[in-house]
């Protein structure tokens, strides 16, 4: 049994307005529900907001790359996106556009170079850490259960930076007082609606009478969060400490299960740990949450209590 004990900074997430997140919370598995505020995941619900990015980027922009920009815009400062080391996961990274190339060979069509170099996991983060000038650590991990391995790479890279700091093996950096926290990206892409009619027509077909799906937005969510270890140092005068929480994660059990392109339920850590921080926020929620996650790939059990 492993703990791992770290500080929840900031926490904020986008989803697509087409999840149907009622479903999705009469399904999740978590224990205590009565605790946990779910309500309040509906206010994640929002389009993209790129004004702030010509329009040659954003058209070159994955699914992805605009959910991280959507968010992390109004959090450039508060978060330090210009320094601040950076995982990101994602159990399927940019499933639709891989399909949509898969489509274009299978026609004899020549592959598009942007296409395929936003297609890597690594092409997410990157963009953003160009766009900041971020020279910190990038890590982007495809793991299923998402949000969980990325807390674990998070948290090694915490202990290394402690490590490191500890043993003066760092280097100095004009920017070294913000390395002690890093930004953590999970991200989920369904598969669009058209692809599965697509598989199912050409499973009834011949080649020659199938046609190319239309595109259609599929579901989509980003959680970030800004994470540190619970002995580093803090600025606790800064409005981002104000929103702290203290955290434990414990897995009880390894992985066991492959996700499935369209699983909604591969997302119910990001849910759950959304509304555990929505619960304790409020001014008259108990001081802190318990509670545990099994979605059938590792078993969680996390406690929150204002920092």
């Amino acid at each position: 049994m492993n703990k791992l004990h770290f500080i929840i900074n900031d926490i904020s997430a986008i989803i697509s307005p087409n999840v149907d997140l009622p479903s999705l919370i009469a399904s999740q598995k978590s224990q205590n529900l009565n605790m946990l505020d779910f309500a309040q995941l509906q206010s994640y619900k929002a389009d993209f907001s790129l004004s702030h990015l010509s329009p040659l980027e954003r058209r070159r922009l994955s699914n992805a790359s605009k959910c991280v920009f959507s968010l992390l815009q109004p959090k450039i400062n508060e978060w330090n996106l210009g320094s601040i080391p950076i995982v990101f996961s994602s159990t399927l990274g940019e499933i639709n556009r891989c399909f949509s190339m898969l489509l274009s060979l299978q026609d004899s069509y020549l592959l598009s170079p942007t296409s395929f170099s936003m297609s890597v996991l690594n092409a997410t983060p990157a963009l953003l850490a160009i766009a900041h000038k971020n020279n910190a650590e990038i890590s982007a991990i495809s793991a299923n259960p998402s949000l969980e391995h990325a807390m674990i790479n998070a948290y090694m890279r915490l202990q290394e930076i402690t490590y490191k700091e500890a043993t003066n093996k760092e280097s100095a950096d004009k920017n070294a007082e913000h390395t002690n926290k890093v930004l953590v990206l999970s991200y989920y892409e369904g598969l669009a609606r058209e692809y599965l009619a697509y598989k199912a027509q050409t499973s009834n077909a011949t080649t020659s009478n199938k046609q190319n799906p239309q595109k259609n937005a599929p579901d989509f969510l980003l959680l970030a969060a800004l994470v540190s270890l619970p002995n580093q140092p803090h600025k606790t005068d800064s409005e981002t400490d104000k929103k702290a929480f203290y955290a434990t994660l414990e897995i009880n059990k390894p992985h066991t299960k492959a996700p499935s392109p369209n699983d909604l339920e591969i997302i119910l850590s990001e849910l759950d740990l959304l509304a555990a921080t929505n619960t304790i926020s409020k001014k008259d929620a108990q001081k802190s949450i318990s509670y545990s996650i099994d979605n059938d790939s590792f078993k969680w059990h996390i406690e929150l209590q204002n920092a």
